[in-house]
């Protein structure tokens, strides 16, 4: 988005940051350093607990079952790459360069990103749009499909 402005005509954050504080970014680090001494495996129930609500892994196994696969299935080298390159990620400062439509949206009760990284992204991109789902942690799109689409719709219908 920020390397190629011209080519995006609107943008949709789902559980995402413009920038972590420094005891989130240790964190980050030391699930790479997990995820590449223990595998995928080592870090699959922090994943899910960080990823759901407690409700949603008890009324959604299936769910729980298929996410899980998934991130077993990930490559542990990849995996870990991945944390330590989003342990450095920071484009705070230039989120007022982003000039398309922009609509976030964020769990309540989402740790990973929560809702205080969603109002700094959007109050760091003009006249964005924040959509705060009740009861949801950082897999919205997971969690509330339904609600999720009918946000994206209505957003989208709008361009």
């Amino acid at each position: 988005m920020l390397a190629y402005p011209a080519l995006i005509r609107s943008l949709t954050l789902i559980g995402s940051a413009s920038s972590f504080p420094e005891p989130a970014r240790a964190a980050m680090r030391a699930r790479a350093e997990t995820t590449r001494n223990g595998g995928m495996e080592a870090v699959l129930q922090s994943s899910l607990e960080r990823w759901f609500t407690p409700e949603t892994r008890r009324r959604r196994p299936d769910l729980v079952d298929r996410v899980s696969k998934t991130i077993l299935g990930d490559d542990a080298a990849v995996h870990a790459a991945i944390w330590e390159i989003i342990a450095d990620f920071d484009v705070h400062a230039r989120l007022s360069e982003i000039q398309c439509p922009t609509l976030v949206l964020v769990g309540e009760r989402d740790p990973s990103t929560p809702p205080a990284a969603a109002a700094a992204l959007a109050e760091g991109i003009r006249g964005a749009k924040m959509v705060v789902f009740h009861q949801t942690s950082h897999m919205v799109q997971l969690e509330a499909p339904d609600a999720v689409n009918r946000e994206l719709q209505q957003f989208l219908s709008g361009l």
